[in-house]
């Protein structure tokens, strides 16, 4: 093999991220330039060196993503279970009207479509991430649910569990989806703008999660600044700052997919 063949096999061994033997490399390239050589060696090192950082930042965020999800989605199942607890119980309260026909039905709707896609769908985070979504949504309508299970032995469970409210990450679920649909981002910019994103919906979720908790399950005055963030006035803190993080996620996920396949794109159309 000529030293051009050569040069171009140790081209795209760099292009192709192979490992290379450059003692071996540069012995047999005795006529090749040596800046060539030493030119594609700096390349190869410098990759190298960015795909170990990638990779290394790539699993402390999967990790620390994966165990919030997970105790979303804990949470969220055990709400549903007690609701579903209640909906038996309280039956007669539903179908009289007591109950709100549309939060049972919201529960019903969201809550087996989430089940369904989590559960079916144990090697494909983006389908999870989707059913999480739909888990979350299916928690915000089962307070009238709870409430119909005071006087009994759940009584307690439901009213601990009544001011725990999984929607306080509800811009954390869809932001992972649309992290992760149709596929991971590619470009920095991207990538950049997504970690962004769900590093302040997570922290925003903690914090909404957190002062709801605190002010259900313990006595706070009302003229606590916590207050602003009660999740049941509507005209307060809590959905604002839910909706104004939620809404770039859309156009976020039809910018990020310019750059995707076609078949990538018309999923991105379809889903949107």
């Amino acid at each position: 093999m000529s030293d051009e063949e050569l040069s171009e096999s140790l081209a795209a061994a760099v292009a192709d991220h192979a490992a290379i033997d450059w003692r071996a490399s540069s012995d047999r390239l005795k006529g090749a330039d040596p800046e060539f050589v030493h030119s594609l060696h700096v390349i190869s090192a410098i990759g190298q060196a960015r795909r170990a950082s990638v990779v290394a930042d790539h699993s402390r965020g999967a990790r620390a993503l994966l165990v919030l999800a997970v105790a979303i989605a804990t949470l969220t199942s055990l709400k549903l279970a007690v609701a579903a607890i209640g909906a038996l119980i309280g039956w007669t309260f539903i179908a009289s009207g007591v109950v709100p026909w549309a939060s049972t039905l919201n529960v019903l709707l969201f809550g087996v479509s989430g089940i369904l896609l989590m559960a079916g769908s144990t090697r494909d985070r983006r389908v999870q991430a989707l059913g999480l979504f739909f888990l979350i949504i299916a928690s915000a309508f089962v307070g009238p649910l709870l409430v119909v299970l005071r006087g009994s032995p759940l009584a307690g469970v439901a009213a601990f569990l009544a001011p725990l409210y999984a929607d306080a990450f509800l811009a954390f679920a869809l932001w992972l989806f649309v992290w992760l649909f149709p596929s991971e981002p590619k470009p920095r910019w991207a990538r950049t703008m997504g970690r962004g994103f769900l590093i302040v919906t997570s922290v925003l979720g903690l914090v909404l999660f957190s002062a709801n908790a605190v002010l259900g399950l313990s006595f706070i005055p009302e003229r606590s600044a916590l207050w602003l963030l009660d999740r049941t006035a509507s005209t307060l803190l809590y959905w604002p700052l839910l909706f104004a993080v939620i809404a770039p996620a859309i156009p976020y996920l039809i910018w990020k997919s310019r750059v995707e396949t076609a078949a990538n794109r018309r999923k991105v159309s379809w889903f949107v």
